[in-house]
């Protein structure tokens, strides 16, 4: 009877072992930021996107699905281009694969980004809470004619496709958005210059 107790205890103990660090992970606090805008020609507008972790969990990267919006008449009746500036990622994404992904086909008014694929639990990039995070890239917009003279007022969508940033937390692929956190420093200077 004493040896069935203790062999029940034991066997709690240890599904408790397995499963209690998992009930105690934390989800990682970030800030997503539109950052360094330039019109570098009467017809094309850059800018940064940054991922920064905030808060002291660690934060490993599983996935970010980009959304922008923009003001369709700035376009000048031309016809928009989207694409990442060669070079322009940081080396903690390169190494983990974890590059911005094509642009997909959008609709006027949005771009649309898919994540990469999520590489797996302790294979994905740490991101830093150093000054403004890491460089996921350098988004060039390019319209087919000059833009008309107006803002792009360029930021986060979070309807038509949302932006999304998911984490590895105990391990599980976690989607961690929080629309508060993904901020916008453009200037968004009236085009052209």
């Amino acid at each position: 009877m004493k040896n069935k107790f203790l062999l029940c205890a034991m066997f709690l103990l240890i599904i408790a072992g397995i499963y209690v660090p998992a009930c105690y992970s934390q989800t990682p606090t970030y800030t997503c930021t539109l950052a360094n805008d330039v019109q570098t020609a009467a017809n094309v507008y850059e800018f940064d996107v940054y991922i920064l972790r905030t808060g002291s969990n660690i934060f490993e990267l599983a996935g970010f699905q980009i959304g922008i919006t923009y003001n369709a008449s700035a376009l000048n009746g031309g016809t928009l281009t989207a694409t990442w500036v060669d070079a322009t990622t940081d080396a903690i994404y390169t190494a983990k694969n974890e590059q911005p992904s094509i642009i997909a086909p959008y609709t006027s008014g949005i771009i649309r980004a898919a994540s990469f694929e999520p590489p797996g639990s302790g294979l994905g990039s740490i991101i830093p809470n150093t000054a403004s995070g890491a460089r996921y890239g350098r988004l060039r917009l390019t319209n087919s004619v000059s833009f008309a003279s107006q803002r792009l007022t360029v930021n986060w969508a979070f309807s038509t496709y949302p932006s999304r940033v998911s984490a590895y937390v105990a391990g599980i692929n976690t989607d961690i958005t929080n629309q508060t956190e993904f901020t916008n420093t453009l200037g968004n200077a009236v085009l052209p210059v």
